[in-house]
């Protein structure tokens, strides 16, 4: 069996930006919509949750993108070079740099793994439905 993981790599890396806008986006719903009830239903609460939870994505997508092109595109890569790519395994791999970040500072692994589960699942989400990564696996599944 000839070694996909190279072209599987740069076809999840392009795959990998997209599922980090939408994990980020999710988030970014979800938080509005969390701050909004905490401060309750004025405009002035509604605009403050929304500029806030967009603030907080920007960051979180700026600073989670690297990991998520380093680590996440890879360990994608290379569960589908295994066949061992489903939801519960990308979320698992979506939660290791969590674990490896929480010994040394327990509110950066808490950020990471509120982030990275959800681009996990969205890259995964995403990766079911690409001709590009099909193409460099050698199949035609739709």
């Amino acid at each position: 069996m000839m070694n996909h993981y190279p072209r599987l790599f740069l076809a999840v890396a392009p795959i990998t930006l997209l599922a980090c806008l939408c994990g980020i986006m999710a988030l970014f719903i979800i938080g509005s919509i969390v701050l909004t009830f905490q401060q309750g239903f004025s405009f002035e609460a509604i605009t403050q949750s929304l500029s806030f939870a967009g603030l907080v994505g920007m960051v979180a997508f700026f600073i989670g993108v690297i990991p998520a092109l380093l680590f996440g595109s890879a360990a994608y890569a290379f569960l589908l070079n295994k066949n061992a790519n489903n939801y519960l395994t990308t979320s698992i791999v979506g939660t290791l740099p969590a674990v490896i970040l929480a010994p040394f500072s327990i509110e950066l692994g808490i950020l990471f793994l509120i982030f990275s589960i959800p681009i996990s699942l969205s890259l995964h989400f995403l990766a079911l439905r690409s001709k590009r990564i099909q193409e460099a696996r050698g199949s035609t599944i739709a």
